[in-house]
């Protein structure tokens, strides 16, 4: 199927940060573990991409032009992203979490996902709940 373009294969990158993402994704695999995913597809001749996801303010997105490097280096040919969505309870989950792990940091994130969210923590609007709008939101798209 990749031959024939067919196929494609995406693995989702939120950090290259291994502490930040055993704290993020318990029992996932680690960012080393899935940037040798994208280049193992990569060498057997399958398309592959990198999904920055989710980018969280402040704790992830700092890292998103080193993520694009690494991807690229190991072939990956696509990229995209998806901003924090707090939907329903994760957004009370997501703010223990937060409080917990980076209590210093706390306002600072909540306050950009209101920015990008028309001052909510979640937006239900397609188009728009993915990767929201307005200045901090373009400066992710960019």
């Amino acid at each position: 199927m990749a031959r024939k373009g067919l196929a494609r294969v995406s693995i989702s990158l939120t950090t290259l940060d291994q502490g930040l993402s055993r704290s993020l994704e318990p029992r996932c695999p680690t960012p080393a573990r899935r940037v040798d995913t994208l280049k193992h597809l990569a060498d057997a001749g399958i398309e592959t991409g990198v999904m920055l996801a989710p980018v969280i303010p402040v704790l992830t997105d700092p890292e998103i032009e080193a993520i694009l490097k690494v991807a690229a280096s190991a072939g990956a040919v696509t990229a995209g992203y998806m901003l924090l969505r707090l939907q329903f309870e994760v957004k009370d989950l997501f703010h223990d979490w937060v409080k917990v792990h980076h209590p210093l940091r706390t306002k600072r994130i909540l306050n950009l996902i209101r920015a990008t969210r028309q001052g909510s923590l979640y937006i239900s609007e397609y188009g728009e709940r993915m990767n929201g709008s307005g200045p901090y939101a373009q400066i992710l798209k960019q």
